[in-house]
């Protein structure tokens, strides 16, 4: 599924990302978390377990990878024109703009 990995130390790139919660679970390295945007059909998801701080999102830390998907009707969607670019320039700095 397309979306963005956002990487510590990286700038934010569209990929392909798994879409399922094992895959999710996998490639993240633990138990995943999610914070759904309040305006945006954009979801991220991350992890806690042992990683380095990545990015700042409005009330928590965000540690390790990070994966943003498409949001609508609570489920993940590809991420794919107005919304990927939108979603890549709020990215792409330490404090993610909601």
């Amino acid at each position: 599924m397309k979306g963005i990995l956002i990487q510590p130390g990286k700038a934010p790139a569209i990929t392909a990302l798994p879409d399922t919660l094992q895959g999710m679970e996998k490639l993240l390295g633990g138990h995943v978390m999610q914070y759904v945007f309040p305006r945006t059909p954009a979801v991220l998801v991350y992890s806690y377990t042992g990683q380095g701080v990545n990015r700042f999102c409005q009330d928590r830390t965000l540690c390790g990878p990070i994966l943003c998907y498409g949001w609508r009707g609570g489920d993940i969607k590809p991420l794919s024109g107005d919304l990927a670019n939108e979603m890549l320039d709020r990215l792409k700095e330490f404090r993610i703009r909601i």
